[in-house]
C-alpha cells in the first residue's frame, strides 16, 4: 500500500510528490506478478498440453491485470497530483484573504475609533454651548425648547 494512506501526512506539496515517486511498492508487486506469470509459463510449458493452455490463459489474465492495475495506478497518480495542486492553490487564496479580512478588520477599529472621538468631539461642543446659552438666560435649549427668563 502507498505510504500516502498509511503513514503521517507529509507537510506540502514537494514531500508528497517525492513520496509519491519514490514510493515504488506497487510496481514491485505488479514487476513480481508478471515475473510469477513467465515462470509459470515457462514450467507449464514442460508439463502438458491441457494444462499448458489453462496456465497460459490464466497467465495472460494475469498480465493484463497487471497492466489495468498500472494504468489505473498511474492515473490516481495524476489526479492526486492535480487535487494537491489545487490544494496549495486553495491554501494560498485561504492566506491572502486572511490578510484582506485582517487589513479590514484594522481599518473597521481606526473609523470606529475616529466615529467615537467625534462623537465625544460633538458632545463637548453641545455642552459647552448649552453652557453659553445658560448663562446668556435662554433655559432648555439643549432640550429643544427655547424659554426666556
Amino acid at each position: 500500500m502507498p505510504r500516502v494512506l498509511s503513514q503521517p501526512k507529509p507537510e506540502n506539496f514537494e514531500e508528497y510528490k517525492l513520496d509519491l515517486y519514490n514510493n515504488a511498492g506497487v510496481h514491485y508487486c505488479i514487476s513480481s506478478i508478471s515475473l510469477v506469470a513467465m515462470m509459470t509459463t515457462r514450467k507449464v510449458a514442460a508439463a502438458g498440453g491441457g494444462e499448458a493452455e489453462e496456465m497460459k490463459r490464466r497467465n495472460a489474465e494475469l498480465e493484463r491485470a497487471a497492466a489495468e492495475a498500472a494504468a489505473r495506478e498511474d492515473r490516481l497518480r495524476r489526479e492526486l497530483e492535480a487535487a494537491l495542486a489545487r490544494l496549495a492553490v486553495a491554501e494560498e487564496a485561504e492566506e491572502r484573504l486572511c490578510v484582506q479580512l485582517g487589513e479590514l478588520e484594522a481599518e473597521a477599529v481606526e473609523q470606529a475609533v475616529e466615529y467615537q472621538e467625534r462623537v465625544r468631539a460633538l458632545s463637548e461642543r453641545l455642552a459647552f454651548l448649552d453652557g453659553v446659552l445658560r448663562s446668556s438666560g435662554i433655559r432648555g435649549f439643549a432640550a429643544g425648547v427655547t424659554t426666556m427668563d
